[in-house]
């Protein structure tokens, strides 16, 4: 039985969520030089990603807002690309992008 797509609404807000407050007071730098954060926010990524491909396409159009295909896109370079991954690039992702993105979903959960 294919899972319930709010479901997958629901595991990218938990991984937004998990990320926007343990990156909470930290700094880039601190974020860097922390392997276990870092590798942790690399996980959320790839969760966010993953389920970003479980949310059916007539239901992406509604949230246009969203860059689904950017969700998806960092989860492929975090699970392929992994040695190379620029720190700063994941940071502003959730400094700068998840919030909005979180605020979006939200809304349309709550309708």
């Amino acid at each position: 039985m294919p899972r319930e797509f709010k479901l997958y609404l629901e595991d990218i807000l938990d991984a937004i969520e998990w990320l926007t407050a343990d990156t909470s007071g930290i700094s880039l730098d601190e974020f860097a030089n922390n392997r276990t954060l870092r590798q942790a926010a690399e996980r959320n990524c790839e969760i966010i990603g993953e389920a970003a491909k479980g949310v059916p396409q007539d239901v992406r159009e509604q949230l246009a807002a969203v860059d689904w295909k950017g969700m998806i896109n960092l989860r492929d370079v975090v699970a392929h690309r992994y040695h190379r991954l620029d720190h700063s690039i994941i940071w502003d992702t959730i400094k700068n992008h998840l919030p909005g993105i979180a605020q979006a979903i939200r809304s349309y959960l709550s309708r």
